[in-house]
């Protein structure tokens, strides 16, 4: 149960509330892909068995869905910092390919990268995510074959929804020769997977 909260503000598609306090654990970004990978595997199944998707494949947007914003305790995930949030704004699993890359990165703190800095353990992770969210068969074809080149050039689409400021995200710090590498990899071993 979530402990009673106190309403800051409210206006027209914003509401601010307090809550003193929820009990639960969040991932640690230090620890990467690999060392969230448990974490990050229950965020996605709960992602898949609760979020709605449309008959055009469009679904509920969080907008900064990363491990700061989720936790979980013996009641399940949680998630917070709703300032981003718009009703079928974004295609089904966009969400989840964000937490996924904002992990990768943020969990290289810093570090240059490039080809050479992805693990195969790492690879393995985002390849067991992409399975999971493709279990739900709602993935669009443009998340599928591109799913982190999706998610960026979305937000560069919809810069709106983060009111212009989507240079303060992650992805947008990365070279984008990268983030294509990192896509085809997938594609291919889902490809294969799949006998697409």
């Amino acid at each position: 149960s979530i402990p009673p909260c106190r309403i800051l503000c409210e206006k027209r598609g914003y509401l601010k509330i307090e809550i003193d306090y929820i009990e639960g654990i969040q991932g640690d970004f230090k620890k990467g892909l690999i060392g969230n990978s448990n974490i990050l595997y229950g965020i996605i199944q709960q992602y898949c068995a609760i979020w709605p998707c449309d008959s055009k494949g469009m679904s509920h947007l969080h907008g900064d869905f990363s491990l700061g914003n989720v936790f979980h305790n013996a009641e399940g995930i949680h998630v917070i910092d709703w300032e981003h949030f718009a009703c079928y704004a974004a295609p089904w699993g966009f969400d989840p390919l964000y937490l996924l890359l904002e992990t990768f990165i943020i969990g290289k703190r810093g570090n240059l990268i490039n080809k050479k800095h992805i693990q195969h353990k790492e690879m393995k992770v985002i390849v067991e995510c992409m399975r999971m969210l493709l279990r739900k068969n709602q993935l669009s074809k443009e998340l599928l074959e591109s799913p982190f080149m999706g998610v960026k050039e979305f937000m560069m689409r919809n810069s709106k929804i983060w009111n212009g400021n989507i240079n303060k995200f992650p992805i947008f710090h990365i070279d984008e020769a990268f983030i294509r590498y990192i896509d085809k990899s997938i594609f291919e071993i889902l490809k294969m997977d799949n006998g697409m």
